[in-house]
């Protein structure tokens, strides 16, 4: 089968694993009420109309509608992607670290709103958005912008990552796998690729985050020594 048969039923199917994977947040929150399960839906519900924007290109033709579709893409990811980082301090802080205080928690907050903010800036504010066709999909971009942003969300997500394997002892990988599978696939460059290696890796990203989440938050004395506070306060 031809790729630009299959490539946007692939971001068809890629979004409809992540609603289904938003249910299943949505029954991990209620058992934990954390607030960065929270953040991760968010997220969450961002990429899956990203892939659904996505599918929609191989539907309709260039215009005023794809156009508005894409915009709205591009202004929510930009925007909530960086909460990312709140989720991994306050991991950091469950597993123990000494650096993720209180105080760090809180500053997390506004590197990730300065960092949406600085990405509508650099991305979105006064860019002019062009078609591009690949694999079967049309869909609009900001030519000449590097995504220095979501690179440096997904470097700091790994390191996230790393500390967390380190303080389990080997007992949590997944966050790291996760996010060093979303830090090369968001290096992939689209003019070779396409769109779909970046939406597949934020998804594995925010799949280990959640299953690192569960895991933390039912049994955290299985995999850390220490384990503190919520995500705002050290209750």
């Amino acid at each position: 089968m031809q790729i630009p048969l299959i490539y946007p039923q692939l971001h068809l199917l890629l979004a409809i694993a992540e609603l289904v994977l938003i249910g299943l947040s949505i029954s991990l929150w209620r058992k934990s009420n954390n607030l960065a399960i929270i953040l991760s839906l968010i997220v969450l519900v961002c990429t899956a109309y990203d892939n659904i924007v996505l599918f929609a290109g191989s539907l309709l033709e260039p215009g005023d509608l794809l156009l508005y579709l894409n915009k709205i893409r591009f202004l929510i990811h930009y925007l909530f992607l960086p909460l990312l980082i709140v989720v991994g301090v306050d991991l950091a802080n469950r597993a123990g670290a000494v650096w993720a205080t209180t105080v760090t928690k809180r500053l997390s907050w506004i590197l990730a709103i300065s960092l949406g903010v600085l990405d509508v800036i650099r991305r979105y504010v006064g860019s002019t958005f062009e078609p591009k066709y690949f694999a079967g999909i049309t869909r609009y971009y900001s030519p000449d912008v590097l995504p220095v942003v979501t690179i440096a969300v997904s470097f700091f997500m790994v390191l996230i990552g790393i500390g967390i394997l380190i303080r389990s002892r080997g007992k949590l990988p997944w966050l790291f796998i996760g996010t060093l599978v979303a830090f090369l696939g968001n290096g992939l460059p689209t003019n070779n690729f396409g769109t779909l290696p970046a939406s597949l890796s934020e998804f594995v990203m925010i799949l280990s985050l959640l299953v690192t989440e569960r895991d933390v938050s039912v049994s955290p004395e299985s995999f850390f020594n220490v384990c503190s506070g919520d995500l705002v306060t050290n209750k």
